[in-house]
């Protein structure tokens, strides 16, 4: 059970992420306003962007603890560690001083800033600068966690912080609703789940080597760190590129509106991370143990469990996404604006989904320029076509184009990947373990939105049924798999005793 125990963990840190991410963003735009949100949009999005100085470095940290870990030699983990802290801590002053710099540039001449001042804004952009380089070194200590499968302990520890975060958010706005203070009081909040988690990493790795840092084992790691370094930064375009264009051809207002679409969507994202994060270090023990057969059973029932969960949520984002945006933000007009943003948004996103699993297969087997020469692929037809659909329709243009990349990443990517390194799947894995849950969700989806159509606005209660259909869309599939049939009866089981005896 303790994959099972591991996944539950990271879906329970990551749903109180995203309802707390929910729940904030009305508490913002009330307090705040539509700009200052936008900000806060810009925030998230420069967050993910920094992650191209990552150069690789998490994804060998993790790979090397759980090899480590596996072949029961700790000592090149530990070396990896200590290099790479002092590293990372670089990284993040540069990020610091960096955005301190160009902050006023940013301001003046990148952002469409129509009511805020520049010099509000220009101290909120150097605040933003502070808070991304205190959250920066937090990657590697969570890789050290999840190496080591102790997915349940950080997730422990990031909800614990996540919650005295949003709590401190709301009392700070209510005393003072200025974003400055709220980024200050954002950074110091980080600076403890920082220490926290730095803490728990070097408790799993155990006391340092005596003797000064020693840089050379970066050498052995340098060829895996530099492929996954360029296969980041082709990610953070895909994922990342449709923002940055928006933040400068749209109004800052209506650029958060976009960002409230990519919000909601990310609550996918917030699915699947938990499993990547399991699924990789168990691949990669498999692999690194040769236990070849194991290796390609979890792949196929790793699959077959993203689609499952992932599509159906896909579905109701897509036909009830208008009546929950108007629900949750009390704006028709948004509501009406961001429906069809999030539609192309999550169909392409659960699409996505299903290709974390083949990238971690793909990093577990060391096969990181497969990977790197399918993302090198994509981006030669991603960039033009988001480029001009966002310059001609703006953010619909951006989602419809989020698709369509997404589309042919799964078709394209899955097939070639299958080929190399699990060739007795061929296209089984496409037509069984994806094909199936997708034609299955899209016939119930396409029901449901000719069903309601003539019945707007949507009422909180059809949002409702909407969920209710995409649970029982969800279980049915969990039931009628035979690789997740026992477990998904073993945990209903579990959770039935626990009800009974509490």
């Amino acid at each position: 059970m303790g994959l099972t125990r591991n996944l539950l963990s990271g879906w329970s840190n990551s749903a109180v992420s995203a309802v707390l991410g929910l729940v904030l963003v009305p508490v913002y735009l009330h307090f705040l306003g539509a700009e200052a949100y936008g900000l806060i949009g810009f925030y998230i999005t420069l967050q993910s962007l920094v992650q191209v100085f990552d150069l690789g470095l998490a994804s060998t940290m993790n790979r090397e603890v759980a090899s480590c870990t596996a072949l029961g030699r700790p000592g090149d983990a530990i070396r990896l560690a200590a290099a790479l802290e002092r590293i990372y801590a670089l990284v993040a002053a540069a990020i610091a001083l960096a955005l301190a710099l160009l902050a006023p540039l940013i301001a003046a001449h990148w952002l469409n800033v129509r009511a805020l001042p520049i010099d509000y804004v220009s101290a909120s952009l150097v605040l933003i600068g502070v808070a991304l380089a205190v959250r920066w070194p937090i990657g590697l200590y969570q890789a050290v966690l999840l190496g080591a499968s102790r997915a349940a302990a950080f997730s422990a520890i990031n909800i614990a912080m996540s919650v005295a975060t949003a709590l401190g958010a709301v009392a700070v706005l209510l005393w003072r609703p200025d974003l400055r203070v709220l980024l200050a009081w954002q950074i110091g909040a980080a600076l403890v789940l920082l220490f926290w988690l730095r803490s728990a990493a070097w408790r799993i790795l155990g006391p340092r080597l005596a003797g000064p840092v020693d840089y050379t084992v970066l050498r052995r790691q340098w060829k895996f760190s530099a492929a996954v370094a360029g296969i980041n930064v082709i990610g953070l375009w895909f994922m990342q590129f449709d923002k940055v264009a928006l933040s400068r051809l749209l109004p800052l207002a209506l650029f958060s509106h976009y960002m409230i679409a990519t919000l909601v969507v990310s609550t996918l994202y917030q699915l699947i991370t938990p499993v990547f994060n399991v699924v990789y270090p168990r691949f990669t023990s498999l692999y690194a143990k040769a236990e070849r057969e194991d290796l390609r059973r979890n792949y196929r029932l790793m699959t077959a469990l993203v689609a499952t969960i992932v599509f159906p949520l896909a579905m109701w984002l897509m036909v009830w996404g208008e009546g929950l945006v108007r629900l949750w933000t009390g704006s028709a007009e948004i509501a009406r604006d961001v429906a069809p943003v999030i539609a192309l948004l999550a169909a392409g996103s659960g699409l996505h989904a299903v290709m974390y699993v083949v990238y971690a297969l793909q990093l577990a087997q060391g096969e990181v320029k497969l990977a790197l020469q399918i993302s090198l692929a994509l981006l030669i037809v991603q960039a033009p076509l988001v480029w001009f659909l966002t310059v001609q329709w703006g953010g619909v243009g951006a989602a419809a184009a989020w698709l369509a990349l997404h589309v042919v990443y799964l078709l394209f990517g899955g097939w070639v990947t299958n080929r190399r390194l699990q060739p007795e799947l061929a296209w089984g894995w496409l037509t069984r373990d994806v094909g199936l849950p997708l034609a299955l969700s899209v016939l119930v989806g396409a029901i449901a939105w000719f069903a309601q159509r003539g019945f707007e606005p949507q009422s909180w209660l059809a949002v409702l049924s909407g969920a209710g259909v995409a649970a029982v869309l969800m279980l049915g599939g969990l039931l009628s798999s035979p690789g997740l049939r026992p477990r998904t009866l073993t945990l209903i089981s579990s959770l039935l005793r626990r009800g009974a005896i509490t």
